[in-house]
C-alpha cells in the first residue's frame, strides 16, 4: 500500500534538543538528512503534518527556524487537539485534515509514548532515531537516522 500521508512527531522524530555544554537549554535542532527526507516525501506527494507539545507560536518558529513550514500541510498542537500525546485522538484529530485513509498514513515518532498512542490508535508506526528496545518491537519501521536511510534508498 502506497504512503499518501504522514503525521511527524516535531519534538523528536524531526527536532531534538542539542546540548551545548553549559547547562543551558538549547534550542532544538534538525535531525540530519531530516529536511531531505521530508522533500522527497513531498516530491511524492505525500501530505504531512506536525504534531507538538509545544504552544503554537513556539512550534512555527522552530518550523520556521529549520526551514521545514513548506512541507507540512498543518501543525498540531496538543493544547489545539484538547487532549495529551498520550491520547490517540491526538493523531485521529490530523488525519482528516490529510484527506487519507488510516491504513496509508505512517505515524513518525521518536517519542516511546508516540509511539505507543500512534499505535494504539491503529497507524502504521515509524521509530525515528530511537535506541530503546520497546520502539524497535512498536514500530512497523525503524529509522535509526534519516542520513543512513538516505543513503540506503530506505531499504
Amino acid at each position: 500500500m502506497r504512503l499518501q500521508c504522514a503525521i511527524f512527531e516535531l519534538d523528536g522524530a524531526l527536532l531534538t534538543p542539542a546540548g551545548d555544554g553549559s547547562g543551558s537549554p538549547a534550542e532544538p535542532q534538525l535531525r540530519p538528512g531530516a529536511e531531505k527526507f521530508l522533500s522527497l516525501l513531498k516530491m511524492e506527494d505525500v501530505w504531512m503534518y506536525a504534531v507538538s507539545p509545544a504552544d503554537r507560536t513556539v512550534a512555527e518558529a522552530a518550523l520556521r527556524r529549520t526551514g521545514l513550514s513548506g512541507y507540512f500541510r498543518g501543525l498540531m498542537t496538543y493544547a489545539e487537539a484538547g487532549c495529551g500525546g498520550e491520547d490517540p485522538a491526538l493523531y485521529e484529530k490530523c488525519r482528516p485534515r490529510l484527506r487519507c485513509a488510516k491504513p496509508q498514513c505512517v505515524v513518525f515518532a521518536s517519542s516511546l509514548s508516540g509511539l505507543r498512542t500512534a499505535k494504539q490508535a491503529g497507524f502504521r508506526v515509524a521509530a525515528v532515531c530511537s535506541e530503546q528496545p520497546e520502539a524497535g518491537r512498536l514500530a512497523d519501521y525503524e529509522i535509526s537516522s534519516y542520513e543512513e536511510w538516505l543513503s540506503s534508498d530506505g531499504e
